[in-house]
C-alpha cells in the first residue's frame, strides 16, 4: 500500500468514529472500507454495508467519505458508491 493510500484510508477510518453508530457497526464499516480499498471478492458486499451504515450519518457523511476515498478506490467501486 502506498503512503498516500494508507493516509487516505486512515482518515476514512477515523471519520467512522465520528458517526453515531454502535461499536459493532463502526467495526463493520471499518472492515467494509478496507474491503472497498482492496477491490477484491468482498467489494460488492462492502458496497452494500458501506451504503447502509454511512446513510445513518446523513448527507455530510457521504460527502466526507467521498472526499477521503476518491483517490484510493477503483473507478468501478467509486461509481457504485457515489454515483447513484
Amino acid at each position: 500500500m502506498y503512503p498516500w493510500t494508507s493516509g487516505r484510508r486512515d482518515a476514512a477510518l477515523e471519520l467512522v468514529d465520528e458517526l453515531t453508530l454502535s461499536s459493532a457497526e463502526k467495526e463493520e464499516l471499518k472492515q467494509s472500507i478496507q474491503d472497498l480499498i482492496e477491490d477484491g471478492p468482498r467489494t460488492r458486499l462492502a458496497i452494500v454495508k458501506f451504503n447502509k451504515l454511512v446513510s445513518k450519518g446523513g448527507e455530510w457523511a457521504f460527502r466526507d467519505f467521498k472526499d477521503s476515498l476518491v483517490d484510493v478506490l477503483s473507478e468501478s467501486t467509486h461509481k457504485a458508491l457515489f454515483l447513484h
